[in-house]
């Protein structure tokens, strides 16, 4: 409803062809949130479990203009897991991301709660794991208004957790600092990452920077990857290599960094340990595709190929904002 800028969420389950299946969820193969308890529903990202269930995750505004987190399991079906979350208690903040812990069933979640990063760890059941943080949520108070925006699982069950941090918007213009930081898999901030857990995305030519996606090879070596921008609103993705311990790999790119103009998207795919793939936009407004090589450092843009009569109203800053990977590499 644009009028009222009330947004109800959904979920659309398509078949192989793009058409959407018809006896999916509650609307002509869509599955429709119910709003009765929310002025406004928005999805941030989700997850499949190994059951092949949906779960989602963002942010709604209840009837009172509050700002709670949002997360919902959709069966294959299109049925919605009823209490799911279990025991659920009301988390004021938003999620902006979700990913499974590397134990393949727990679920890990990162967003902002009262200006501090938030991050939360569930069961596959959608209970709050009790051992993790707080009863199952942590909050990162770095500097100023923190935000995560990204989150990635570790071979020996530590987290990852990439944002901005120290963030404010004044006259339309934006300025904080990227920020990644080591989590131990209770809950714990990691003094063996960075510096007393905590690496900044140091960048003195931008006046904001935000990490969106984290991608994590298999010796435990991390891309990742972001927007910056000045107050003139000149936008650039990067990509830094760093070590399991958050030390910047030096001999990657120019000084551990690689950037060009644009803006990054929220996700991305690890093809292999060597080839990134990720979605975002080109400084002209296009919707792109993104291939980066590591061994030659070098990003090859792809733009998608839009059927006629289809079109797509893409959010700056994040225009595509999911790639799969099927078993043949597409």
């Amino acid at each position: 409803n644009r009028s009222k800028k009330a947004l109800q969420a959904f979920v659309a389950k398509f078949d192989q062809h793009g058409s959407l299946e018809q006896n999916f969820g509650n609307r002509h193969g869509l599955y429709i949130f119910d709003k009765a308890n929310a002025y406004s529903i928005t999805i941030e990202d989700s997850v499949i479990q190994n059951d092949h269930s949906l779960v989602v995750a963002g942010w709604q505004i209840g009837k009172e203009q509050k700002v709670s987190t949002f997360l919902r399991k959709i069966y294959t079906e299109g049925i919605e897991v009823p209490d799911f979350p279990q025991n659920e208690s009301t988390i004021y903040g938003k999620y902006y991301a979700i990913t499974r812990a590397f134990n393949g069933t727990d679920l890990l979640l990162t967003g902002e709660s009262n200006d501090d990063i938030l991050v939360t760890k569930y069961t596959e059941n959608g209970s709050l794991v009790k051992d993790f943080g707080k009863k199952g949520t942590l909050l990162l108070d770095i500097k100023g208004r923190d935000e995560g925006r990204s989150i990635a699982a570790q071979t020996n069950s530590s987290i990852l957790v990439g944002g901005v941090t120290d963030f404010k918007i004044v006259n339309r213009a934006k300025t904080g600092e990227g920020v990644v930081i080591g989590i131990n898999g209770n809950g714990t901030i990691s003094n063996h990452f960075g510096v007393e857990g905590v690496e900044f995305i140091e960048n003195s030519s931008s006046d904001f920077a935000q990490v969106t996606a984290i991608r994590i090879e298999n010796a435990g070596n991390f891309y990742a990857l972001g927007s910056e921008g000045t107050k003139d609103k000149r936008q650039s993705i990067f990509i830094r290599f760093y070590s399991p311990f958050g030390h910047l790999n030096k001999s990657f790119g120019k000084a551990g960094k690689i950037s060009f103009p644009g803006t990054s998207g929220a996700h991305s795919s690890l093809l292999n340990n060597d080839t990134l793939l990720f979605g975002g936009q080109s400084p002209d407004g296009r919707m792109l595709n993104y291939k980066f090589v590591k061994d030659d450092n070098k990003i090859t843009p792809h733009i998608p190929v839009i059927p006629v009569g289809l079109s797509f109203q893409a959010r700056i800053p994040e225009a595509i904002q999911k790639l799969f990977i099927n078993e043949a590499g597409n």
